[in-house]
C-alpha cells in the first residue's frame, strides 16, 4: 500500500491526471479494493497534502489540483444506487467552509447505499447553513467534512449555533484534522468522528439510535 500511497501522492503534488488514473487501475489489478484504493491511497494522499499546506511545503494551488484530481479520479470507485431497505435516519451533509468535496462525496455514497435519506449542502458550507438545512429539512444527523485545520475549528460554531436555536442535533465529523488529533472533535463539540466511510456509517447509526 505504501508505494501505491507515495506514487499516488507524488502523481496529485505534480498535477498528473493520467498517471493518477494509472496508479489507481494498477492498485485494482493488484487485488486492492474499491474501498481501499479510496481509503489508504486516494483519502490518504489529500490528507497528506493538506498537512503540507499546513507546514509549507506545498502551495494551496497543488492543494486545489490535487483535489479536483482525485475527484475525477474516484467517480468511477463510488458505489452506485441507494438501498432497497427502509430508510434509517436523515443526513445532511457538506464541506464545511473547504472546497475540497472528496470526503463528503465518499462517505455520502456510502450512506445513501446503507439505507439512509443524503441531503447533500455541497462544498464551502458555512456553519448558519448547517444549523439552518438541518431543522428545515427536520434531519436527524449532521455530518461535516473538513480538510484543513481552520475549518475543523469551525464545527464549535455549527454546535453553538444549534445550542442557541435549540435544535439538538448529532454532529458527526470526519477528516485529516480529525484523523491527526482524535480528541479533536470533542474539543469543537462534535458529537462523534469517523476515520473511514465505514466507521462514519455504524458511528451515525449508533448517534441516530441514540437520540444525541
Amino acid at each position: 500500500m505504501t508505494a501505491h500511497f507515495d506514487h499516488f501522492l507524488a502523481a496529485l503534488r505534480s498535477a498528473d491526471l493520467v498517471r493518477a488514473n494509472r496508479l489507481v487501475l494498477q492498485a485494482l489489478s493488484q487485488g486492492m479494493s474499491k474501498e481501499q484504493v479510496m481509503d489508504q491511497v486516494v483519502v490518504s494522499s489529500l490528507e497528506a497534502l493538506g498537512r503540507g499546506w499546513e507546514d509549507g511545503s506545498i502551495s494551496l494551488t497543488q492543494v486545489y489540483m490535487g483535489g479536483r484530481i482525485a475527484e475525477k479520479v474516484v467517480g468511477d470507485l463510488l458505489p452506485k444506487g441507494t438501498s432497497s431497505e427502509p430508510p434509517w435516519g436523515k443526513v445532511v451533509i457538506g464541506t464545511l467552509g473547504d472546497h475540497h468535496g472528496l470526503g463528503q462525496r465518499i462517505v455520502a455514497a456510502y450512506l445513501a447505499l446503507s439505507g439512509a435519506q443524503v441531503v447533500s449542502l455541497g462544498l464551502g458550507v458555512d456553519p448558519e447553513t448547517f444549523v439552518q438545512r438541518a431543522r428545515e429539512e427536520k434531519a436527524d444527523l449532521v455530518a461535516i467534512s473538513v480538510l484543513m485545520y481552520p475549518s475543523a475549528l469551525r464545527v464549535r460554531r455549527v454546535r453553538e449555533l444549534s445550542d442557541q436555536e435549540r435544535c439538538p442535533i448529532p454532529l458527526l465529523v470526519g477528516g485529516a484534522p480529525f484523523n491527526q488529533d482524535r480528541a479533536l472533535w470533542k474539543t469543537v463539540g462534535a458529537s462523534a468522528m469517523g476515520s473511514n466511510p465505514a466507521e462514519g456509517i455504524a458511528t451515525a447509526r449508533w448517534l441516530i439510535g441514540r437520540g444525541q
